[in-house]
């Protein structure tokens, strides 16, 4: 039977092999190679879907594609052991595994990165689900952790995925489930020549707050003043995901105890952003 491009199958093996050149050791040593590469092919695979699953952000398909490409990684290179042995000229094998290889990376780069990112996570633990956790600017519970994303809940219900390679190379903020935080409250009065009265009412309003922890006790700092204003953040410490609740409850009652008291403060929780423009000199 004669070939597409009218060549006989056994001249075009003849060509792939140099059969002259063979001997008995040589085919005995392609046997042990054959029998090696179908070992190393299930042991890999094996190796690779232990560890994988091991892993709790790494999901069942996404180990169980690896461990087959690691197997079949481990027989692509058993064949070309093999045919080298044979005398074959393996250099366009080689050359196509190289580009499939260059093309492959690009392709699947981001997928890789995250990937490697979610085990680091894994193995570091810097945080878990549950956890109060701002990145880029967003503050949300950890729900989920998974081969390519953190996933995180907001208070306002949004659902926001975060790529796990982002986690590595951003600031990350993690407030913990348990164990106390600390909350800011700004305070803004124009009785600047009463500061002192503010401060004391301030901070004994606030320690009396449900929610609000006896210790460390609350305080009350000045962080900015003008001839018309000056401005000062009350500091309290409360129960890991209370902030949001501690924090109105102290604006609710210190603002009202410091009108009863006949003082004019205006509260913020939480404290604005700083402004884009500087503030007008003095």
């Amino acid at each position: 039977m004669i070939g597409a491009e009218g060549q006989n199958p056994t001249d075009q093996l003849t060509e792939l092999v140099d059969s002259a050149s063979l001997n008995g050791w040589d085919l005995l040593v392609v046997v042990i190679v054959v029998i090696l590469t179908w070992v190393g092919s299930r042991t890999g695979r094996r190796t690779v879907m232990r560890l994988l699953t091991k892993t709790d952000a790494v999901p069942y398909e996404v180990a169980y594609t690896c461990s087959r490409a690691v197997g079949y990684f481990i027989v692509l290179l058993g064949v070309g052991i093999a045919l080298s042995v044979l005398g074959a000229q393996i250099q366009p094998v080689l050359a196509a595994v190289i580009l499939i290889a260059v093309v492959a990376y690009f392709a699947l780069r981001g997928v890789a990165d995250n990937f490697g990112a979610s085990l680091i996570l894994q193995m570091r633990k810097p945080l878990r689900v549950g956890d109060w956790v701002e990145t880029d600017d967003r503050w949300g519970t950890v729900t989920d952790m998974n081969a390519r994303s953190v996933v995180l809940r907001t208070s306002d219900g949004k659902v926001i995925h975060v790529p796990n390679a982002q986690l590595l190379s951003d600031p990350l903020v993690i407030q913990p489930v348990k164990g106390s935080v600390r909350s800011e409250i700004e305070v803004r009065t124009t009785d600047v020549s009463r500061l002192t009265a503010v401060a004391t009412t301030a901070v004994t309003l606030a320690a009396a707050v449900d929610g609000v922890l006896a210790e460390p006790a609350p305080d009350l700092v000045w962080v900015a003043s003008t001839p018309e204003r000056t401005t000062g953040r009350i500091r309290v410490w409360h129960e890991a995901g209370a902030n949001t609740k501690v924090g109105s409850n102290v604006v609710r009652v210190v603002s009202e105890g410091l009108a009863e008291a006949g003082l004019t403060v205006s509260l913020t929780s939480p404290p604005p952003a700083p402004p884009l423009s500087p503030a007008p000199s003095l």
